[in-house]
């Protein structure tokens, strides 16, 4: 059974001033705009994505945070606990619903069923991979045990220790599945948190 995305269209008016605001912080009329909020100490901070019509992000360091209010005020009744796509294009916006990697085999989609165990884990390299294909799922590593897997995933998503080629926290998102073996990691890049900075 397939659930339907929730969308909003703006109007008109609405869509140009957005399209307008949008040219002033990108210098460009992006293909999409993904929002996706993280818990930010007691609060709340909006991983902001601007997607170029190459679908390769558009830098947009300085301006995540007035854009994550610009286009959460010109949509108050989506609902803002969930990832938004904002299509500038269309004047549409809707929820952000990606596949998790299959909990039960430990693997994403066209990666091996049981992926061999890394005794050294390159992550500056998982990074810059995770980095050009914006929300694609990247294995990273097995481990022994599924309490293993899961404090690596806490590091990744924290930018802690020689992990650090994933900051800004929260610019990466970690998931840890059960495998035969204990545990796999996988992560995908969501883009920088506001007030975060790109390495």
């Amino acid at each position: 059974m397939t659930t339907a995305l929730v969308s909003h269209k703006a109007h008109v008016l609405t869509r140009k001033r957005l399209s307008e605001r949008l040219r002033e912080f990108v210098l460009q009329v992006p293909a999409e705009v993904r929002l996706t909020p993280a818990a930010w100490g007691d609060g709340t901070a909006w991983c902001v994505m601007v997607l170029g019509s190459d679908r390769r992000e558009i830098p947009a360091a300085g301006h995540t945070r007035q854009i994550a209010r610009l286009i959460r005020k010109a949509f108050p009744e989506a609902d803002w606990t969930r990832p938004q796509n904002y299509a500038p294009a269309t004047g549409v916006l809707t929820e952000h619903v990606m596949p998790m990697p299959p909990q039960t085999a430990g693997r994403a989609p066209g990666m091996p069923l049981q992926p061999l165990p890394r005794t050294w884990t390159d992550h500056s390299s998982i990074a810059r991979t995770a980095r050009k294909c914006p929300g694609q799922w990247v294995f990273v590593q097995s481990y022994g045990s599924f309490d293993s897997g899961r404090r690596a995933a806490q590091r990744i998503r924290n930018g802690e220790g020689r992990r650090g080629a994933y900051a800004p926290s929260g610019s990466f998102e970690p998931v840890c599945t059960p495998s035969a073996s204990g545990a796999t990691v996988w992560v995908r890049y969501t883009g920088a948190p506001r007030g975060g900075s790109e390495r």
